[in-house]
């Protein structure tokens, strides 16, 4: 019963949803290439870049910051400059949350582990507090992956990373730089989203809503069979 109270919550706030989301349908890449820190090379940089962003692109966003690799003397750490990413990625040290003002489709991105740290990544797709997608990778240092999360319509975001395995000894340089802490990290960059009116989700019902279903259409049927020997 708890179950089927959870989606019949969830069908009423994707009616609220689909309501706020009544405007013109827009579909973009976030690629954050307008974060960069405009400094000269050559220029010393924050190993931490740029400050925590709180909002961005019409999303609120917790443990986010830019990093612009354009002025970033420390390589090699992991974070790849080219046609995947850009000069600007999104970097972080801890789990992300991204939230939207209205709901929102998350369709792909681009990850990747930073300072040489493997990690194993999430990324859960949220409605209402109701999960609608989850993505389980392991990301390295070899190169930027890019990741196809589906149409489901939601309205948040958590990228968890899980810094795999505890106690792993970097290889940067010398081989034994941090020994897997404080740098550990991962980052993002080409985010393609959609937002506005018109936004659609299927949701497949869960197995109690399917039993009930089932059992509903049983009745209905032998019903349907009692009333025609009735007037037989």
């Amino acid at each position: 019963m708890t179950s089927i109270l959870r989606r019949s919550v969830a069908t009423v706030l994707f009616a609220a949803a689909s309501a706020a989301t009544a405007g013109a349908q827009s579909s973009f890449v976030i690629d954050f290439e307008d974060l960069g820190y405009g400094r000269a090379p050559g220029a010393p940089v924050e190993w931490s870049g740029g400050p925590l962003l709180s909002t961005y692109s019409g999303f609120e966003w917790t443990n986010l910051r830019p990093l612009d690799l354009q002025n970033y003397q420390l390589q090699p750490a992991g974070y790849p400059r080219g046609g995947a990413t850009g000069d600007v990625l999104a970097v972080a040290f801890a789990p992300v949350r991204m939230t939207g003002s209205a709901p929102f489709i998350l369709r792909s991105g681009v990850f990747g582990s930073g300072w040489t740290d493997p990690t194993a990544f999430t990324v859960t797709g949220l409605l209402g507090g109701l999960t609608q997608f989850t993505t389980q990778v392991n990301l390295t240092t070899s190169g930027p992956l890019f990741l196809d999360f589906g149409e489901f319509l939601v309205s948040e975001v958590l990228f968890t990373p899980d810094f795999l395995p505890a106690g792993y000894a970097d290889t940067f340089e010398s081989g034994q730089f941090n020994a897997g802490t404080p740098y550990q990290s991962f980052y993002a960059d080409n985010l393609n989203v959609t937002v506005g009116g018109g936004l659609q989700v299927t949701t497949t019902p869960e197995p109690a809503t399917l039993l009930l279903t089932g059992g509903g259409l049983l009745g209905l049927m032998a019903t349907r069979l009692r009333r025609r020997k009735g007037t037989a």
